[in-house]
C-alpha cells in the first residue's frame, strides 16, 4: 500500500520486494530447501502448557487500537505491529500485505528487531506467508531458514492470515530469534488471531484513504487543469479585446482621412444601429 525504498542503503530484504529484484526472488524459489512439514510446529501449539487468556488486556490494547484508528489512520499498521510485539512478547512483529500484482508480499509496518527491514517482503510463491495464504490457515514456523534461505534464521514464527471481503490479503506475524525467548501458545494463536480481524478493518481503512488521496488528487489536477484554461480564456479575451479596440481607432482614423479628402466615411461605427461601412 506504499512504495518500496530505493535499492541504495536498504537492507536485502527490502531490495527482494522490489519488482527489480523479482528474477532474484525466482531463483531463491527455486532453490533447494527443507519440506514445508519439517519446519511447521502448528501442532505443538495443542499440547504446550499455555497462560490463561487475559481479556482484559485484550479488550485495552483492541480498544487503544480503535482510538489510534481513529486519531491516526495512517499509522495504525504501525501502531498494530507495536502491540502485537507488546502483546505476544515477541522480539519482532509485523504485517505482510500481498502486491497488486500477486507476486510478491511487502512489509509496510514491522516493530522490534526486524525493524530495520520495513519496506522489505519476500516472494508469493516461495515464503512463510504464502505457504499460510496456501492453507488459509495459521501456521506456526520452527527455523523456518532452512526452508527459506534467504531469511535470518529464527526459533518461531507464528502467522495468521486476514481477509478483506472473503479474500486473503496478507498476514499478521510474530518472530523470537533466541532460544531462551517465549514459545509461542495458544493463547498467543487466540489474540493473534483476533488482531487479524483489526488488521482487515485497518486494512479496508487504509483503502479506503488512497482511495480518497487518489480522487483528491485527481479533483486537484482537474481544478489545475481548468483554471490553467480559465486563465488562457482570459489572457485571449484580452487580447480579442484589445485588437478590436485597435481596429475601431484605425476605422476612425481612415474616416478621418475620407473626410479630409472630401468622400464620405467608409466605415460605418455606429454600433448601435448595426449599419455597415461603404462598400462592405
Amino acid at each position: 500500500m506504499a512504495n518500496a525504498p530505493s535499492a541504495r542503503n536498504t537492507t536485502w530484504l527490502q531490495r527482494l520486494a522490489q519488482p527489480v529484484f523479482a528474477a532474484q526472488a525466482a531463483a531463491l524459489a527455486r532453490a533447494p530447501g527443507a519440506p514445508l512439514e519439517s519446519v511447521l510446529a502448528t501442532t505443538e501449539l495443542d499440547i504446550r502448557p499455555s497462560r490463561p487468556p487475559d481479556y482484559q488486556v485484550e479488550n485495552r490494547a483492541l480498544a487503544a487500537l480503535g482510538q489510534a484508528l481513529a486519531n491516526s489512520p495512517r499509522t495504525i499498521l504501525q501502531t498494530l505491529t507495536d502491540t502485537i510485539l507488546e502483546i505476544l512478547r515477541s522480539e519482532s512483529a509485523g504485517l505482510s500485505l500481498l502486491t497488486d500484482d500477486g507476486q510478491r508480499f511487502y512489509w509496510p509496518a514491522i516493530a522490534g528487531v526486524w525493524q530495520p527491514h520495513i519496506g522489505g517482503g519476500t516472494p508469493r510463491q516461495f515464503s512463510p506467508c504464502g505457504d499460510v495464504l496456501d492453507r488459509d490457515a495459521p501456521l506456526l514456523f520452527r527455523h523456518f531458514e532452512r526452508r527459506y534461505p534467504y531469511l535470518p534464521p529464527v526459533e518461531e514464527c507464528l502467522l495468521v492470515p486476514f481477509h478483506v471481503r472473503g479474500r486473503a490479503v496478507g498476514t499478521i506475524w510474530a518472530v523470537t530469534q533466541t532460544q531462551t525467548a517465549h514459545r509461542f501458545d495458544r493463547e498467543d494463536l487466540r489474540i493473534l488471531q483476533s488482531l487479524g480481524s483489526f488488521a482487515s478493518a485497518a486494512y479496508q481503512v487504509m483503502e479506503s484513504i488512497e482511495a480518497f488521496d487518489r480522487e483528491h488528487g485527481a479533483l486537484r489536477d482537474s481544478h489545475l487543469a481548468l483554471r490553467e484554461n480559465a486563465e488562457d480564456l482570459v489572457r485571449f479575451n484580452r487580447a480579442a479585446v484589445g485588437r478590436e479596440v485597435r481596429m475601431i481607432e484605425l476605422k476612425k482614423e481612415i474616416n478621418e482621412l475620407c473626410a479630409a479628402a472630401g468622400q464620405p466615411p467608409r466605415y460605418a461605427l455606429d454600433f448601435e444601429s448595426g449599419g455597415k461601412a461603404k462598400g462592405e
